[in-house]
């Protein structure tokens, strides 16, 4: 995941795109030593600009909260309302 600091969007896109299958293989007891780093790379990915980005981030995100981490993303995301309100202020 320290690859994600990376500004290439594309490999960007790819990263995220690996969580989500990734997270989908895994147990929560494999993620939880990476899980706040992880967390919070998501949502800066989701702060970045290309909507295909956005949505490979959010539904790595997805991934996490289905699998048992609900209440850690909950903890983690105070930047989704903000995130979505400027979304929907852009038309996006």
């Amino acid at each position: 995941m320290v690859a994600l600091a990376r500004v290439d969007a594309w490999f960007l896109i790819n990263c995220c795109s690996e969580t989500y299958h990734f997270v989908e293989n895994c147990t929560s007891y494999m993620l939880e030593p990476y899980l706040d780093e992880i967390i919070s790379k998501l949502l800066r990915c989701l702060q970045k600009g290309k909507q295909l980005l956005k949505q490979w981030a959010l539904s790595a995100l997805a991934a996490i909260a289905k699998s048992s981490q609900v209440s850690r993303v909950l903890q983690n995301s105070y930047a989704l309302p903000k995130f979505c309100d400027d979304e929907s202020k852009r038309g996006i």
